[in-house]
């Protein structure tokens, strides 16, 4: 396939590629975000890129080596470079679930301690094998460096495409420690909330809000929802946020200040996992707020996202 070809299929509309990509089932489970989100993040970044770094991208992702699943899932007619960012986006979360040695689960977070109800600055929680900090500038690093095998360049570009995402999820960066959990949350994975009056049983407020920007995989409502967090969060509005170099540890500071004034503010009635039928139901003026920090932080991330893969 010549490159003037691969250029003009990956320029086209992404509609084709989505619709297609809904249809195949390993993407349809992921852990941050939900697949639908860091989709989302990932077709932003790609609208946002020129069509030279698209076909650049779009070639390397060729040499992951889950390119040719990928490529049987999708089926026929795809647009391969949204349908191929959208995919390596949700890649490392299925890594995850394999649990093999590359699987670096650890790499999906840092633990800044929350400890109320001052919420001092501390740094983050010791982890031996690294960090979401850490792991973004390894594979910024290891994507810039051409004298990496391109294989290994790929899968750094798909740890990008899943970890920028996850970084501006702000459960993703800290821990609540308190009397309940000295030992921290994680997250707000050991913290319990039920959802409506009616929800049969509570969830972990990680998982809360991992699904606000839905578990969609058909086609339209995934589509309308890329479509509406582009227009509701264009570029220029967030122009004072994307000022500045792309810089992580700025990013998980924002996600920090979130998780105190958006995430753990206003959500009251928390429970420990063994007391999960007293937990409380989160309010719906707190998840409506909530929804509208995700999407603003979906948005943000895959201009943030393209910034990173432009320079």
């Amino acid at each position: 396939m010549n490159l003037s070809l691969i250029a003009r299929r990956a320029a086209r509309v992404l509609l084709p590629a989505i619709a297609l990509l809904m249809l195949a089932p390993a993407a349809q489970r992921a852990h941050a975000w939900s697949a639908s989100g860091h989709m989302i993040a990932a077709a932003i970044a790609y609208r946002e890129l020129p069509l030279p770094l698209r076909t650049q991208w779009y070639l390397l992702l060729r040499e992951h080596p889950s390119h040719e699943q990928w490529m049987r899932e999708a089926g026929d007619s795809v647009e391969f470079g949204v349908y191929l960012f959208m995919r390596a986006a949700v890649w490392p979360d299925e890594l995850r679930r394999e649990q093999g040695a590359e699987a670096h689960p650890e790499w999906h977070y840092v633990n800044y301690p929350l400890v109320p109800p001052e919420y001092p600055m501390r740094e983050p929680l010791p982890s031996p094998n690294g960090n979401i900090l850490m792991a973004i500038e390894h594979n910024a690093a290891v994507l810039r460096d051409l004298s990496q095998p391109a294989q290994r360049r790929a899968i750094a570009l798909a740890w990008l495409l899943h970890l920028v995402a996850d970084l501006h999820q702000p459960l993703h960066v800290v821990a609540v420690v308190d009397e309940t959990w000295p030992a921290g949350d994680r997250g707000g994975n050991e913290i319990f909330f039920r959802t409506s009056d009616t929800a049969s049983r509570a969830m972990p407020l990680h998982a809360v809000w991992d699904g606000l920007l839905g578990r969609v995989t058909e086609y339209t409502p995934l589509l309308n929802q890329v479509i509406a967090v582009a227009d509701e969060h264009p570029r220029e509005r967030l122009a004072e946020q994307l000022r500045s170099a792309p810089d992580v540890q700025a990013w998980a500071r924002e996600s920090r200040s979130l998780a105190i004034d958006s995430v753990y503010a206003g959500a009251r009635g928390g429970v420990t996992r063994e007391r999960q039928a007293e937990a409380a139901v989160l309010s719906e003026e707190y998840t409506t707020r909530a929804s509208s920090v995700a999407r603003r932080r979906v948005a943000l991330a895959g201009y943030r996202l393209a910034d990173l893969l432009i320079r």
